[in-house]
């Protein structure tokens, strides 16, 4: 038996809104130090299609019964765009469109002063991205350290 998908649809604040399991198609990349992205194509006529919204969360988890492999979260982002429509053989559809995380990366800007701490790193990668993150889209993002706007 091959692997089995589950997707998991969050609000925008993480809560928990449906289990989708009964979707028509599905597909997703994960790429290293990139944008992911995702693609699900539902029953138009589905209540769970109510449930989208800009920002959504969306899990995709997978588990394979044959080798005792239980649910594991294979990728996670955020819904971005969804549409409606009428297919070829005439069939309502839904289409809803992901990324992965990272692309709340492309959505700020690093909003210090050149030359300060939070704009001149030198460290791992990891260490710098976490840095850069969380002083431009967690809780250090404030005008309060530094930064020219709050950014939380």
């Amino acid at each position: 038996m091959a692997g089995v998908y589950q997707l998991r649809l969050k609000e925008p604040n993480g809560d928990l809104a449906a289990i989708i399991d009964d979707y028509r198609d599905m597909s997703f990349d994960k790429i290293v130090n990139e944008i992911g992205s995702f693609v699900v194509l539902m029953n138009g006529y589905d209540a769970k299609t109510s449930l989208f919204e800009l920002d959504s969360q969306i899990e995709v988890y997978r588990r394979d019964v044959t080798y005792g492999i239980d649910w594991y979260l294979e990728w996670e982002g955020f819904i971005r765009d969804f549409t409606f429509a009428f297919d070829a053989d005439g069939d309502y559809t839904f289409t809803a469109n992901a990324v992965s995380y990272t692309h709340l990366l492309k959505r700020r800007i690093i909003a210090y002063k050149a030359g300060v701490s939070q704009t001149i790193k030198s460290d791992y990668g990891e260490v710098v991205m976490k840095e850069f993150v969380s002083e431009n889209c967690g809780g250090d993002a404030l005008v309060a350290n530094g930064r020219m706007r709050d950014g939380n």
